[in-house]
């Protein structure tokens, strides 16, 4: 799967439906590729459906630094009527 899933991973993260977006999302957080992270940073940073956003958020959070939580706080003031990815956010960064 690491060799030939990356390949479709920039169409997936495109895609008009956001449910594939999330799904993309939840293959990213196990896929050992090393632009994973970056693909969910992206996903968090511009994708315009919080569900989506919240998706890439829980497939990172293994991997969250102290680097991510101006990314993760800008998440929160995009979306600031989604309790549950402000909940997410603030159990990952506190």
């Amino acid at each position: 799967m690491p060799g030939s899933v990356p390949a479709i991973i920039p169409r997936l993260v495109q895609d008009p439906d956001h449910d594939v977006r999330v799904m993309t999302a939840m293959v990213l957080a196990d896929l050992p590729h090393p632009g994973a992270l970056t693909w969910l940073a992206d996903m968090i940073r511009a994708d315009p459906h919080p569900n989506v956003v919240t998706a890439a958020i829980d497939a990172l959070l293994p991997s969250i630094t102290p680097e991510h939580t101006e990314l993760l706080r800008d998440a929160v003031h995009r979306f600031p009527d989604d309790p549950f990815l402000r909940f997410t956010v603030e159990a990952a960064v506190g």
